[in-house]
């Protein structure tokens, strides 16, 4: 099983244990986002003809909120 898979598997499962790199690592490597801006701790992904999407930095682990909206934007588009 490959690293990608595995976060993607943990990140299904039990998004409460996704850490930031994690969640950056779904957005570039499987949905193809790429990052736009920085301001301050919110990271800006864009990727043509979708919808741009922040997710807050931190040191730890991701905000559960953000993981479940990634994850739904990823099972939506049938990247996983």
């Amino acid at each position: 099983m490959t690293n990608v898979k595995k976060i993607v598997d943990k990140a299904c499962n039990s998004p409460r244990n996704i850490r930031f790199r994690e969640l950056v690592t779904l957005l570039t490597r499987i949905g193809c986002y790429s990052l736009d801006s920085i301001n301050g701790s919110h990271w800006n992904f864009r990727r043509d003809g979708y919808y741009p999407i922040t997710i807050t930095h931190t040191r730890g682990h991701a905000k559960i909120r953000e993981v479940k909206e990634v994850v739904k934007l990823l099972k939506e588009s049938g990247w996983i």
